[in-house]
């Protein structure tokens, strides 16, 4: 019934930000907000919320066919046009929709990338489940997926059902520590197929993408990198109007209120660099723990941390220096401040970055003189904290790389 996954959907509140995104990210040209790889394509729509992932849709050979074929299993249905929706209660909670699709589509020309560097083929699409025995009969059963593989492992703590699908994989994932509910699934991940993966990671970097460095795969043979979230990607004075709303409503302006919001700003960094630092330690080091008796959170406390706490001190003096710069989230949170020495973090205080904003904007000579002496100031604290982190740096790389 199903021959391949035709494409996916992305829902996004500002289309041509994401088409853009994804055309920088995939090394490929959109048509029309569809951006096309040998496997797979990704259709770009607009929508009101946040961007995330919207459907999965389904190519079969004939669309008349497989609505019966899913009615006699059990399946509701909906035709809209040339789509045939399945029933949400159906698919628990993930939208799945098939279109009749005899030929595959072309991979979209390039963009700014060579062949290998570019993004080839989707290597995997991720569904999360809190009831992996409903997911195996509804792709397998009703759906009539290939399921190749059913693994468990406690060490990564969960559970994984991997699909085939065409030339990709449907791969089924199950928190085992959630344990099983009738919660709906949820479509959370892409995983995408790059000739070289150095070149591929070269690129993403040069064109400002924040990625992880290369590491061996949990698949035999593969390297992996990761393409990282950041606060970049969604305006800081969202997360001042966030605290102000939160915190300041009612309550009035606050220093406190102000370094949340600055804190929102620093800890994605933070823990995104955690990650990665982690993720360096030499496997042979957690299993040496672990081979003495060490329970897994004694390994982690005793072993794992103080091999990586020189990067964690550094990622966090980066973004100390990184939230510095804010003024955003301090316009909404504490930018209403007496002319005085002020020492109660419960009412507003002056800020470097504030002062800068304010005064560079004032017509008095004076003003922009303490503008461009307090921007010196910033800068100043921003570079020494930058030395003193890339010191840190290169001494725990230099701990980790004995260690291997």
């Amino acid at each position: 019934m199903i021959a391949a996954l035709d494409h996916l959907t992305l829902c996004a509140s500002f289309r041509a930000g994401a088409v853009g995104a994804y055309e920088t990210l995939l090394g490929r040209q959109a048509e029309d907000g569809r951006l096309q790889l040998a496997n797979v394509g990704l259709v770009i729509e607009d929508d009101a919320s946040t961007a995330r992932l919207g459907a999965m849709v389904f190519a079969t050979a004939a669309l008349d066919k497989a609505e019966r074929l899913l009615e006699r299993r059990g399946v509701r249905t909906e035709r809209m046009g040339e789509t045939l929706a399945l029933a949400s209660a159906a698919s628990h909670g993930v939208p799945i929709a098939l279109v009749e699709r005899a030929v595959p589509l072309k991979a979209a020309a390039l963009k700014a990338s060579d062949e290998a560097a570019s993004i080839s083929s989707l290597d995997h699409v991720v569904v999360r489940t809190p009831n992996p025995e409903r997911a195996i009969a509804f792709y397998a059963g009703r759906l009539g997926l290939d399921l190749r593989l059913d693994r468990s492992n406690p060490e990564w703590g969960s559970r994984l059902l991997f699909f085939r699908c065409g030339d990709l994989v449907v791969e089924i994932a199950h928190d085992l520590k959630a344990g099983v509910s009738d919660a709906p699934d949820q479509l959370w991940g892409l995983s995408w197929r790059t000739p070289d993966i150095a070149k591929a990671n070269a690129r993403l970097k040069a064109a400002g993408v924040d990625v992880s460095a290369p590491r061996t795969g949990r698949r035999p043979g593969t390297e992996v990198f990761s393409v990282n979230s950041h606060t970049e990607g969604v305006p800081t004075i969202v997360i001042g109007i966030f605290i102000f709303g939160l915190l300041v409503v009612g309550h009035g302006q606050s220093a406190i209120a102000a370094s949340l919001g600055l804190s929102i700003v620093m800890v994605p960094l933070i823990a995104r660099a955690t990650e990665e630092l982690l993720l360096l330690v030499p496997v042979t080091l957690r299993e040496g723990g672990m081979a003495l008796g060490a329970t897994r959170a004694r390994t982690v406390i005793t072993v794992i941390l103080p091999t990586a706490v020189g990067g964690i001190v550094t990622a966090t003096i980066v973004a100390v220096a990184r939230g510095a710069g804010e003024t955003a989230p301090l316009l909404f949170t504490s930018s209403i401040f007496a002319n005085s020495v002020v020492t109660d973090v419960h009412q507003a205080m002056a800020s470097i970055p504030l002062t800068i904003f304010v005064d560079s904007e004032s017509p008095s000579v004076a003003d922009q003189q303490t503008a461009w002496a307090a921007a010196l100031v910033l800068m100043a604290g921003v570079l020494i904290m930058g030395v003193i982190g890339r010191a840190l740096s290169l001494r725990t790389r230099r701990q980790i790389e004995r260690a291997r």
